[in-house]
């Protein structure tokens, strides 16, 4: 009887939970280990709808509606099957207990989403991520309660174990209650790590969200593609020091937004673009706001006057102290990074046994996502991923089992690096240096960049890229420490920040989230490709392009 496949999935977000879930049922073996708390996975704040069509003209629409925002720079066999696959996903959800809106007859309730002149957008109440996760959530517990599901939370990803021909077969990690570091074997990992938001100022993320885990793949030989599309929300409304995107229910209650203009309220999206109107692209949006109103902050204000009347008490405190009739304030912040992690059809990264799904990696958005099919392709990806794992499995067999002397030696090792930073005599506070490198990242990756401000920033983050080898730990007590965490973690983020910065510079172009004002248009004859970016110790970041292929011919939707 040939041995029980074992897959770790690293992430127990949206796309973490369905990779698992995809596995357990069938059959296999599944781990799950969580960098939070159950129930605080990111996707409960998502305030975007899920977009979805059974119709066959709206499937060729949505898929195309989908290249062409993200200028092209996709995996086009990922969208296509994607979009295809979106309608059936749906009603696997809404089998499992998302309460989806409904039609009197049954049917999906269609809602105009983000690039739409079409509804085709489901949402569940206000809170569509919020329904979507507590449903996987309740469908793991099952399983864990059943002894089918191992879910280890509040753990951190160190490093890979790898074998003697290069395949990875283990992880390392820390415990983030009481540090431990320990070691745990696989046949084949999925990584679900979410985006890089907590590395700029404002954003829609969680804190924690900073990329670590992908720039420690990254310097293990994984890498990069099209790093350096940031992507913005024009309208987020700051609550308690976390912003929130009104986008998605905008949309929903048919909220409109406006500048004043010579003391008056003009709805310039409307004007502007009728067959859109709060519809609009967010790129858009953004651009639209940057040309007519010469001012940084580019806020507007969100008028909800005609949302449905329980539409402020089903939001709970949020949108119950914004029920004053009035008018409010929204303005930018970073949500979504369509970059990350190169994964290939299979959504294998360029480490053997190595796979990624969700917001981590870079299939199906390129340059710009639409924001109603970034939970369809967390989802999607995660489905993906959990089919590639353990198809790689069967056509690679299970992995050599690690002798307990590697990963006692990989322990080790990571036990060593624990204590030379405990035992560090610098004078750098890794907090500065995070609050510094946010900073920096927000000046020279914003809305529009140019060489100049890029090698600011570059020269900037290479001088906290030298003091991060300076952080000091006041507090030598290894538990409950998150100073050390944040030592440990800062320079991952400085060197993933550095990707960032030289995908950036090398693009002499504008696309999509990647706006140069030196080089304001589009070069599509050498930069309609994707960036791949390869970690060098000596050198740095190494950029390189892969080409698109050819798109038109891989739409359908058979």
């Amino acid at each position: 009887m040939s041995p029980q496949p074992h897959i770790i999935v690293v992430g127990a977000g949206i796309s973490g939970m369905m990779s698992a879930l995809t596995l357990l049922e069938e059959g296999v073996n599944v781990t799950l280990l969580s960098f939070s708390k159950k129930g605080k996975s990111d996707g409960l704040s998502t305030r975007f709808g899920f977009s979805a069509s059974g119709k066959e003209d709206e499937i060729l629409a949505h898929q195309q509606e989908t290249l062409s925002a993200g200028e092209f720079l996709v995996n086009t066999t990922f969208v296509s099957e994607m979009v295809k696959n979106a309608f059936s996903l749906g009603q696997k959800l809404q089998k499992w207990g998302v309460p989806f809106a409904c039609e009197e007859d049954g049917s999906f309730q269609h809602f105009l989403g983000e690039g739409q002149k079409q509804s085709r957008t489901l949402h569940a109440g206000l809170t569509t991520g919020f329904y979507i996760t507590k449903t996987l959530e309740a469908r793991l517990k099952a399983y864990e309660a059943d002894g089918l599901l191992k879910h280890d939370e509040e753990w951190e990803f160190l490093s890979l174990i790898k074998n003697s021909h290069g395949r990875a077969c283990g992880l390392v990690a820390q415990s983030r209650k009481n540090f431990e570091i320990k070691s745990f074997a696989f046949d084949a990992a999925i990584f679900c790590t979410g985006g890089i938001g907590g590395l700029f100022q404002t954003t829609t993320q969680p804190a924690h969200a900073c990329g670590v885990a992908v720039s420690r793949l990254w310097q293990e030989g994984a890498l990069l593609a099209n790093p350096e599309f940031i992507q913005w929300h024009p309208f987020c409304l700051e609550h308690a020091g976390q912003y929130i995107g009104m986008g998605g229910l905008a949309r929903k209650e048919n909220a409109r937004f406006f500048v004043t203009r010579a003391g008056k309220p003009f709805y310039l999206f409307e004007e502007l673009y009728p067959a859109y109107k709060n519809s609009l692209p967010s790129l858009v949006a953004l651009r639209t706001l940057k040309k007519y109103f010469k001012t940084e902050d580019l806020g507007c204000q969100a008028d909800f006057s005609s949302a449905r009347k329980d539409f402020f008490k089903e939001g709970g405190a949020l949108l119950g102290s914004l029920n004053s009739g009035r008018p409010f304030f929204v303005k930018p912040a970073v949500t979504y990074w369509p970059g990350g992690l190169w994964v290939d059809q299979t959504m294998q990264t360029s480490l053997a046994g190595v796979f990624a799904a969700g917001e981590c990696q870079y299939q199906g958005h390129g340059a710009n996502a639409l924001e109603d099919n970034i939970l369809l392709s967390s989802l999607f990806s995660g489905v993906k991923a959990a089919k590639g794992a353990a198809a790689y499995i069967a056509a690679e067999g299970v992995s050599d089992s690690i002798s307990q002397k590697i990963q006692n030696d990989e322990e080790a090792r990571q036990r060593n690096i624990q204590d030379e930073f405990l035992n560090r005599s610098g004078r750098e506070n890794p907090w500065a240096l995070f609050s510094d490198l946010k900073q920096d990242l927000s000046d020279g990756l914003g809305l529009v960049r140019d060489l100049r401000k890029l090698q600011t920033t570059q020269s900037k983050v290479l001088e906290l890229k030298e003091k991060c080898d300076q952080v000091f730990i006041p507090d030598k007590n290894i538990h409950a420490n998150d100073s050390y965490l944040m030592a440990r973690a800062i320079k991952d983020m400085v060197l993933l920040g550095q990707g960032l910065i030289a995908a950036s510079i090398a693009r002499k172009e504008s696309r999509g989230w990647h706006y140069r004002s030196d080089f304001p248009r589009g070069d599509d004859d050498h930069f309609m490709k994707i960036s791949r970016v390869v970690y060098d110790e000596k050198q740095g970041p190494v950029v390189g392009y892969e080409d698109v292929g050819d798109w038109q011919n891989k739409l359908s939707v058979a």
